[in-house]
This record gives C-alpha cells, structure tokens and sequence, in this order.
C-alpha cells in the first residue's frame, strides 16, 4: 500500500442547531384542570369572597428637610389619630451628608436616639409596635457644623379604629 492511502483527511461532523424563533416564546407547558383543585379553591374563604374590607388605613409618610440649623428640625412626623390605635412598621432615614447630620427619633414622647450619626441609608423596622391614640413618632435632624444638608424621611404603618 502507497503512503496516500493511509493518509487520507478525517471526515468532520457539522453541528446544526435549530434557527431561534424571533420573538422568543417560551414552550407551553400543559395544564391539566382538576376537578378537586376547584372545589378546593371555592372553599378557601378570602377578603373580597367574603365582602371584607382591608381593616385599618394605611400611613404612608415622607417628607424632607434642607438646611444648616444646629438644632434639631423636624423631617418628618406622625401623630394617631383620636379614637384609632396606630401600628408602626417602619421608619426609613437618608441624608446627602451622613457624616454632618445627627438624627434623633421619637416616638410616644420617648426618645430612642438622639445625636447618632449614620453611615448610609437606614430603615428600621418596628414589627407589632402599637400606638395609643394620639401619639406621636417624629424624626428629626440637625447639622452637625452648619454644613447644608438635606435629610429624607418616610414612616409607614396602619391605624385602626378602636
């Protein structure tokens, strides 16, 4: 045998992918009704099955203060209204300036902080905080040189008749 023979080219494999469908759809998935499931799900009672109405209203507040004061100004505030109970669930902070601004928070006339200073936007949580009607939860700030700043504050909660 001639030395050609044996050196003859290796045939390649070419890999054939499927053209991609313009615009891109996903694969159906098939669904397969149960009898029960609807039972099921007739059972289930829900609010608006039922005619309830969400209970409570929700609070919802921001505001901002911009300023070089060296005492404490308020950003934002919250006050219960008579004859409802309020829920606290949280208190978010921000500033343009952390390290010139002091923060203090109160809530019901007890202080929580005062003076602190905070490295980035913070938002506490207040899980399961009840308020008496009337009460009042403020957050304040102040600058700690005169520098300007401009502090951003929001709370969120729900009252509730009592």
């Amino acid at each position: 045998m001639s030395e050609e023979k044996l050196q003859r080219p290796l045939p390649t494999r070419a890999v054939v992918t499927p053209p991609i469908r313009e615009p891109f759809e996903p694969e159906k998935i098939p669904t397969f009704p149960s009898k029960l499931a609807e039972e099921l799900d007739r059972l289930i009672p829900t609010a608006t099955r039922v005619g309830i109405a969400p209970y409570g209203s929700p609070v919802a507040l921001v505001d901002r203060y911009s300023g070089t004061d060296q005492t404490y100004k308020e950003v934002v505030k919250w006050r219960v209204e008579p004859r409802t109970f309020g829920y606290l669930k949280e208190v978010s902070i921000v500033s343009n300036n952390f390290s010139k601004t002091h923060f203090k928070l109160t809530i019901g006339g007890k202080i929580y902080f005062e003076d602190k200073i905070i490295q980035a936007p913070l938002t506490l949580p207040f899980p399961e905080t009840r308020l008496r009607p009337e009460v009042e939860v403020k957050l304040e700030c102040k600058s700690t040189d005169g520098t300007l700043i401009t502090v951003d504050g929001s709370l969120t909660g729900k009252e509730v008749p009592t």
